[in-house]
Formats: structure tokens, C-alpha cells, sequence
């Protein structure tokens, strides 16, 4: 059996969407089940139980591979003690070539959609969409922002 590891921080992710998403609406369909309310329809809980559910699920299962991952590749001593240097010797998120190819994907959606909505005249929303899929697809490919968005 393998034990929740919270230094993962999806896995913190996740159960951070669960507790806010799930615990009100749950705790509010026990309190109608059990009689206490009988005429509640609690639609906000209902609504943060729809937008955080497969958020949550996503993050924990990715959080579960990510620590299966990490103990198949360290021995298994060195699995059950934390090493203070592997944490360090982490590449940061942006540097990935998976989470540059991800964000080069959304940031070639927003340019089509921020060029279709200039086309049509939708404003603001059309204008930004295109500046920030311009500045992700930038940075998909040079692996950094440009110097204007750096601060």
C-alpha cells in the first residue's frame, strides 16, 4: 500500500479542491438526508462541487504517478528517507519541454480565438486573448519570456 506523500504538491492540490469543493456539499446532503433540512436545494455547494470535482481527481492522480515515479527511480532506502538535494536538482516547470509544448498548444488556441474575435469585433477580451497566446507560443518555443513581461 502506498502512502499519501504531501510534499507532492499536486497531491496538496488536489486535496485542497476536495476539502473546498466537496466537504460543503457533502456535508449538506447528509444534513438533508438525516431530515434536519428538508426543503434545501443547495445549488451554490452543488456548483463547487461541479467546477472542483475532476480538477481535484486530475490533481491527485497526476500527484500519484509523479510519486510513483520518484520511488521507482530511487533506491529503496533512499525512498523512505527525504533527500534535501533531489528537490534542488529539479528542473522548474517552465524549463520541461512537456509543459513547453502544453503551453505552445493553449497559447496557438488563444491566438486563433483572439484572431477570429478581432475579426468579428468582440473587443478587449479578442485583444488579450491574442497578446497572451502571442506571449505563451513565444515562449513554447525560446523557452523564456520576452524581456518586456520579465520583472
Amino acid at each position: 500500500m502506498m502512502k499519501i506523500d504531501l510534499r507532492n504538491s499536486w497531491i496538496r492540490a488536489g486535496l485542497l479542491l476536495v476539502v473546498v469543493g466537496w466537504v460543503p456539499w457533502a456535508l449538506i446532503a447528509l444534513v438533508t438526508a438525516l431530515g434536519g433540512w428538508p426543503g434545501l436545494n443547495p445549488i451554490v455547494p452543488r456548483l463547487l462541487f461541479m467546477f472542483t470535482g475532476w480538477p481535484a481527481v486530475a490533481c491527485l492522480i497526476t500527484g500519484f504517478f509523479q510519486v510513483k515515479r520518484d520511488r521507482a527511480r530511487l533506491p529503496s532506502a533512499a525512498a523512505a528517507a527525504p533527500h534535501p538535494q533531489r528537490a534542488a536538482a529539479r528542473r522548474p516547470w517552465m524549463q520541461r519541454p512537456a509543459a513547453r509544448r502544453a503551453l505552445g498548444a493553449i497559447g496557438l488556441g488563444l491566438v486563433m480565438y483572439g484572431t477570429n474575435g478581432m475579426l468579428h469585433r468582440q473587443g478587449r477580451s479578442a485583444a488579450v486573448a491574442l497578446a497572451v497566446g502571442v506571449v505563451a507560443v513565444y515562449w513554447a518555443f525560446v523557452g523564456r519570456l520576452p524581456l518586456r513581461f520579465r520583472r
